[in-house]
């Protein structure tokens, strides 16, 4: 708009410039020499000079085009949508528009309470209020953080304008949500909180996708209720937590009982294991000492039966040794020890007594 106004003016000026020339009269000298007339003329060539300068020159300069990091430039010409072009500078014609479109991550923020102050953000949305299954009202503050293909900038402007954002993602994000949060009874809706986080992040996606806008994430910054079911809640979660601490007073008393018990058959276990520990001593003592008298009992029957072996070997050496002379020698040494002579008839096996044959009276 700028280079088609400073166009305008340039032309304007040419056209006075030429017509300047047109009706300027020309010199003339007087009587004594003086010329006079023609500074119309002068005019007129500065009104023509000048401006096309300073049109080119201007023109030159608006044709250099600066698109910031994370822009990129929607050209239009006359109302019609042209090329992209990324950040850095380009040269386009002056009478092209260049739109920067910001295709860096943004987040933006959806709460069913918004403030005043919340709402002069431009990227905080009301959200409004959900329901859940039990007609329960759930209030939500999100965070959604989305970026834009700058392939799709252009369809984007053509079909929504500038303000393609406030058209195309708050209902979608809002209807999603609600969607979900349907799902689940009021007293529900925290403990599946991620899943209907994950729920909805997948179905925001899915609509935003065609239009070439990618949600990275989407979080859920804070759940609440009215005042009259969060005290309901509170009440609920009183009861909760005393029958929870109840229940483990109980798991503790069965432990401490289970603990007793297992106390008592340790006990009972360590007893029978030392029990078994000396009987075990006893009867390797008793293994011990029996083992022992049979060992004896074996060595004397041993030296019993070689003391009979040798004796016997001895009486066998002996009875081999004897003569009838010294058997009848013993026999005599039997009858009287002190016996010093003894006379054997010729022929005769039979012994006297000499003391009867020299002593009758002898008894």
């Amino acid at each position: 708009m700028a280079w088609i106004a400073l166009t305008v003016i340039a032309i304007l000026c040419v056209v006075g410039g030429f017509l300047t020339l047109a009706l300027s009269s020309p010199k003339t000298e007087d009587q004594y020499g003086r010329r006079s007339g023609g500074e119309g003329k002068l005019i007129g060539k500065l009104l023509i000079v000048i401006p096309v300068v300073v049109w080119l020159l201007l023109t030159g300069i608006m044709s250099f085009r600066q698109v910031d990091p994370g822009y990129v430039g929607q050209v239009k010409s006359f109302g019609s949508f042209g090329e992209v072009v990324g950040n850095g500078t380009h040269v386009i014609a002056p009478w092209k528009q260049v739109q920067s479109v910001d295709v860096r991550t943004k987040q933006l923020k959806f709460k069913s309470n918004p403030s005043e102050t919340d709402l002069k953000d431009s990227n905080t949305y009301d959200f409004g209020v959900a329901a859940s299954s039990d007609t329960q009202q759930v209030y939500f503050d999100l965070a959604l953080s989305i970026n834009v293909n700058p392939k799709t900038v252009t369809k984007l402007l053509s079909e929504f304008g500038s303000d393609w954002r406030e058209v195309i993602i708050p209902a979608r994000v809002a209807q999603s949500f609600k969607a979900e949060v349907r799902k689940y009874k009021a007293i529900e809706v925290i403990s599946n909180r991620e899943k209907i986080r994950e729920a909805a992040r997948q179905n925001i996606a899915g609509e935003l996708a065609p239009y070439g806008v990618t949600v990275s994430d989407i979080n859920v910054v804070e759940v609440n209720f009215t005042p009259e079911f969060n005290k309901l809640l509170e009440e609920t979660v009183a009861a909760g937590q005393a029958a929870a601490k109840a229940q483990a007073e109980v798991a503790f008393r069965e432990a401490e009982g289970r603990k007793a018990v297992a106390d008592a058959q340790a006990a009972k276990n360590v007893a029978i294991e030392n029990a078994q520990a000396e009987a075990q001593k006893v009867t390797t003592a008793a293994t011990a000492q029996a083992e022992a008298t049979r060992a004896a009992a074996d060595a004397q029957a041993y030296a019993t039966k070689a003391a009979g072996d040798a004796e016997a070997a001895s009486n066998k050496a002996i009875a081999a040794s004897l003569s009838p002379e010294v058997l009848q020698y013993q026999a005599i040494l039997k009858l009287n020890p002190s016996l010093q002579t003894a006379i054997l008839p010729s022929g005769s096996n039979t012994l006297l007594d000499p003391t009867r044959l020299l002593n009758p009276q002898a008894p």
